[in-house]
């Protein structure tokens, strides 16, 4: 059972929408770019990140 079924409140679906975008900004979010300068090589990384 959750927060949302027992509470019919749209604003708390805004806060914790809001909290996920910010705690995965801060987490994983910074993995991405790890990820792409690792496996693309220098070269190509520009072309790469355009699109």
């Amino acid at each position: 059972m959750t927060v949302a079924f027992l509470v019919d409140v749209p604003a708390l679906s805004i806060v914790f929408t809001t909290l996920y975008v910010i705690a995965f900004g801060v987490t994983l979010d910074r993995l991405v770019w790890v990820i792409t300068a690792d496996l693309v090589p220098v070269l190509g990384r520009v072309p790469s990140l355009e699109n």
